[in-house]
């Protein structure tokens, strides 16, 4: 199966495709998959990705990945971070601080 560095599963179609095509502009080694919201908790823990974003917590988020990010979750404008379980909030999270989450994430793996 392939390497899955980030699942992006949030809400919001157009979010889904700006956040994918921005990851792989940015960082072209990674692997990014896109899956419609509903989907996520159908293939979270199939994929196992290094990073979820997504609209809300799951329970599968915290077994099935070691980092996730939520987007504007309640509609508040931040990102929620949890990364082996600490969490942290950024507020009016822009796109280099969500790269800057997961090049944080890879390293800690290695």
């Amino acid at each position: 199966m392939t390497r899955i560095d980030v699942l992006i599963a949030n809400e919001l179609k157009l979010h889904r495709e700006v956040l994918a095509y921005s990851f792989r502009a940015q960082r072209p080694d990674i692997e990014v998959r896109v899956v419609p919201h509903d989907d996520l908790e159908l293939v979270i823990c199939e994929l196992r990705p290094l990073v979820v974003i997504c609209s809300a917590t799951h329970t599968a988020l915290s077994t099935c990945s070691p980092a996730w990010i939520a987007l504007y979750p309640d509609d508040r404008d931040e990102a929620v971070i949890h990364i082996n379980g600490v969490r942290r909030v950024i507020p009016n999270a822009s796109i280099h601080q969500l790269i800057a989450v997961m090049d944080e994430v890879r390293a800690s793996r290695l």
